[in-house]
């Protein structure tokens, strides 16, 4: 409207109005990131394992969280775009969070990487299938559906027959399931509760080439 010369005798209202939609414009384009990067998030610092390996990250994606949520709960019990979107100050905060989830995303991804250098065969998987672990470090059983992408042609780790098993005592093969190879470990690899996922991989690692070796023989 601004472009037109029947402008003139409205312009202070029609620049008003382009001010006030530009600023709504804006606070709707950083909404859509803060509510894209939280929900991806939203479900890796909801693990214990994570928030206990991640405490400080944890703790700014809460606060983050709170503010989300909160903004969420105020619009819908007043989903009026100009009453949600007016103010300068609600703009400032979405940037000032955006920027709180780049730090946090960033953070993550240099944790991961420590995994990857510390058990390389981590860069054989995602980002998510590597957090699937991570978020359930506890549970050495959850490693089962992701050691074929780590191991060519491994299926499973067997556990001894004692419930909750925390002890692997051999390695399956990925043929079909009426004939898979199960290699005997020469020795059990034994996980402790408080080991760290990649260094009992790491062990278990050594245990398949040991016991490889020793078949061989």
């Amino acid at each position: 409207m601004l472009g037109t010369r029947f402008v003139q005798e409205i312009r202070p209202q029609v620049e008003e109005w382009e001010k006030k939609l530009v600023l709504i414009s804006d606070i709707i384009d950083e909404w859509l990131t803060c509510q894209r990067n939280w929900m991806y998030l939203e479900n890796i610092f909801n693990a214990p394992d994570i928030q206990k390996q991640l405490p400080l990250e944890t703790a700014k994606f809460m606060n983050v969280d709170k503010f989300f949520r909160d903004i969420m709960i105020k619009t819908n019990k007043h989903p009026v775009v100009q009453n949600c979107c007016n103010s300068e100050e609600l703009f400032l905060k979405f940037q000032a969070n955006n920027k709180a989830l780049d730090d946090i995303q960033k953070c993550l991804e240099n944790y991961l990487e420590t995994k990857r250098l510390a058990f390389p065969r981590f860069y054989f998987l995602s980002n998510d299938d590597l957090l699937q672990i991570l978020s359930q470090t506890r549970n050495p059983h959850a490693v089962q559906g992701h050691l074929r992408k780590c191991f060519d042609n491994i299926n499973r780790i067997k556990f001894t027959e004692d419930e909750d098993s925390r002890e692997v005592m051999a390695m399956v093969s990925a043929e079909p399931e009426n004939m898979p190879e199960v290699v005997v470990f020469s020795t059990n690899v034994i996980i402790a509760p408080e080991d760290k996922v990649e260094n009992w991989l790491k062990r278990i690692e050594e245990a398949m080439v040991d016991s490889l070796r020793d078949v061989s023989l």
